[in-house]
């Protein structure tokens, strides 16, 4: 098995390392999102009864499926990207093999 250093590990899975960091900004971004609108009925609410005086219906919070739908997806879009660097890693393996068999052959023949 050969042995491979941190620099040839970033640089043969670059894109696999970036787009993973993509998806894991994109899941920050929903949960910063989420709980920014959890907080807004509270802030508005308050603001309500300050400059009117009174109490505000505020809506009870319903989850529904299209957030858990949301998030499952950005879920196994990070493990697709993870394992397709692996899948990515096997197939030029195999690749190279094979190459190496035809020009085994052809020198062979030679």
């Amino acid at each position: 098995m050969e042995e491979i250093n941190a620099r040839q590990f970033v640089k043969r899975n670059a894109s696999a390392i970036l787009t993973s960091l993509g998806d894991v900004g994109v899941i920050a971004t929903t949960v910063t999102a989420v709980k920014a609108t959890l907080n807004i009925n509270r802030v508005i609410s308050a603001n309500y009864k300050r400059f009117y005086g009174k109490e505000m219906n505020v809506m009870k919070l319903k989850i529904d499926g299209t957030k858990a739908l949301s998030i499952g997806a950005t879920v196994l879009a990070v493990v697709g990207t993870l394992l397709s660097s692996k899948v990515d890693s096997n197939n030029r393996k195999a690749m190279k093999s094979e190459i190496k068999e035809e020009l085994m052959k052809e020198l062979k023949t030679k």
